[in-house]
């Protein structure tokens, strides 16, 4: 069955200052009895899951240059707008700009995450309103305590390499970006991650303009170098998530998805996310083989069976619960 999805805005001022995109696939979901997939992608993505963040990068781009973000751009700030919008405290607006009614309050929620998405939905817990999931699936989390980050694998040049990414051609015609050297750091060169050239082109880039740092018509980046940078700095939110997720735990079952591949978080953080982040209370642990963080690029379909096979989980638990 091909995908269909409709395009939705999220404005939440004045609670938040930051306006929001969304996707919403109907033919994936039963409207009074099925479930609802929040999916979260991480750091540099947007939600076509290949690099670089999208129309949201676009729609706050006068925000973001005040400057007020150009050092960190705190993970929470996801957390917080994912919240916002499954509490529904905000306007929806459809691809026509037009005022529409999303309610998720009685809905049965799964959220799934990789890598900043894991954290952000962890974290999505502490604000109010509470929203409420049935589970949780979790792809490589990047739950780290201050001890972690000198472990992890080519840290340091994350941020770097988001500044360092080049850009060349003109509007209608043919593009070369740049996007993959992310694949180089974390030894993955995947076939899937290359054929994601075409969608990340489509997804992932807008026509400059007169403000941009160059004179003639062309393409650039939706999420500046600078923001993609200033998230890969925060080292807050990962903290905090590590130190709530046995909490989250003890209400809500998580199930946790890794890289066979052990290339940015490394065996031993691994385990120690594991026995003192999780403290033992996962519903399940998968690994998933030829891949490491970059999973959802590298082994697209290995994911899938993996979130299915957490997912099925959920729904026989529930089913065992509403026969008691």
């Amino acid at each position: 069955m091909p995908l269909t999805f409709e395009e939705y805005g999220f404005d939440p001022r004045p609670q938040f200052p930051f306006l929001v995109t969304l996707k919403r696939y109907p033919n994936l979901v039963t409207e009074q009895t099925g479930f609802t997939l929040i999916l979260a992608h991480g750091t540099g993505f947007h939600k076509e899951m290949h690099p670089i963040m999208g129309d949201a990068a676009v729609l706050n781009a006068a925000l973001l240059k005040s400057g007020a973000y150009d050092i960190t751009f705190s993970w929470e700030n996801y957390s917080r707008a994912i919240n916002l919008i499954l509490a529904g405290l905000g306007t929806f607006t459809d691809g026509k700009n037009r005022l529409v009614r999303l309610d998720f309050a009685n809905r049965r929620l799964v959220g799934i995450g990789h890598s900043m998405g894991a954290v952000s939905l962890a974290l999505a817990h502490t604000f109010y309103p509470t929203v409420k999931f049935d589970s949780l699936v979790f792809i490589e989390p990047m739950l780290l305590t201050a001890r972690h980050f000198k472990a992890l694998k080519h840290d340091i040049k994350l941020h770097e390499i988001a500044l360092a990414r080049r850009i060349s051609g003109r509007a209608g015609g043919s593009v070369d970006v740049v996007l993959y050297e992310r694949d180089e750091v974390m030894g993955q060169a995947g076939d899937e991650a290359l054929r994601g050239q075409d969608t990340s082109s489509e997804f992932g880039l807008r026509e400059t303009t007169k403000d941009d740092p160059f004179n003639q018509p062309g393409v650039t980046l939706k999420c500046a170098k600078l923001q993609e940078s200033s998230t890969f700095r925060d080292r807050t939110s990962q903290v905090l998530a590590f130190d709530f997720v046995e909490s989250l735990c003890s209400g809500t079952p998580v199930h946790v998805i890794w890289g066979a591949i052990d290339d940015y978080i490394p065996a031993r953080v691994k385990g120690d996310i594991h026995d003192n982040g999780f403290r033992g209370q996962l519903a399940s642990i998968q690994r998933i083989a030829g891949c490491g963080h970059l999973a959802p690029l590298v082994q697209p379909d290995a994911v899938a069976d993996a979130i299915l096979k957490a997912f099925n989980s959920t729904v026989t638990t529930l089913t065992a619960k509403s026969r008691l």
